[in-house]
């Protein structure tokens, strides 16, 4: 039995169960995860990767465990089984909770260009359009150059989420990815942003950055030019790096 950290009833939690060790070369090609017991669900679920399989838990009763049945099929022809199980308290302690919805993260950008959802000033195709904008973002996010995994509950594919969704993103992210998606749908619309805002993007983003930034560890290639933050080997060298 593989014991998940507990959440708090009113969280959203991701959650990764990696079979790298068990795999080896082996790699996952579908999976099907099942609430065997209690009161959670299954807010949304996918592969991370070859070898892992990534699912979002919301709900759940205080004071109660729930066990849940992860079976996975490997291009090899296995089947295997992980039973989980996870305690839901008032008094849980997540690192990194998630609270939010796509729509929630949506309207709080249409709010930042003056746009806000109680006073219907943004249609029902803008709000399509930035929930769009919102899967593109994150996807960059979380692509190379950037390398910020955040947890976003993708969805199978650009344009398919719902405002209901549950977000993934951690409410201490939240600020950074609200003003990041109000500068991509603002100029669209005719509205800017204040400088003001600006400078408090930057600083979310970098406090962002600092938590959930993977550095690629990748030697440099022999041509790669010296510079700051690329020493060389012997000042006679013009380039620097591995020769390999």
């Amino acid at each position: 039995m593989t014991v998940l950290a507990p959440k708090r009833p009113t969280e959203t939690v991701r959650y990764v169960s990696d079979w790298a060790p068990q795999l080896g070369d082996d790699t996952i090609s579908s999976f099907t995860l099942t609430v065997a017991s209690g009161t959670v669900t299954v807010a949304n679920s996918d592969q991370s990767g070859t070898q892992a399989v990534e699912f979002f838990l919301a709900g759940g009763t205080s004071g109660q465990t729930s066990t849940l049945s992860l079976t996975v099929v490997t291009d090899a022809g296995q089947t295997l089984q992980r039973d989980l199980s996870i305690a839901v308290s008032t008094t849980a302690i997540n690192t990194f909770p998630s609270t939010t919805t796509k729509g929630t993260i949506v309207n709080m950008a249409f709010e930042e260009i003056g746009l806000a959802g109680y006073n219907l000033d943004a249609t029902s195709d803008e709000q399509a359009s930035a929930l769009r904008r919102l899967d593109a973002l994150m996807a960059r996010w979380a692509g190379p150059g950037m390398n910020l995994d955040v947890g976003y509950n993708f969805p199978a594919s650009v344009g398919s989420s719902t405002m209901n969704d549950a977000s993934g993103i951690p409410d201490m992210g939240l600020d950074a990815a609200v003003v990041d998606l109000a500068l991509s749908i603002a100029p669209g619309i005719g509205k800017t942003l204040s400088v003001e805002t600006r400078i408090r993007y930057r600083q979310s983003f970098n406090a962002l950055r600092a938590t959930f930034a993977v550095i690629p560890e990748v030697s440099l290639p022999f041509s790669t030019l010296r510079g700051a933050g690329n020493k060389p080997r012997s000042t006679w060298w013009p380039f620097q790096g591995s020769a390999n």
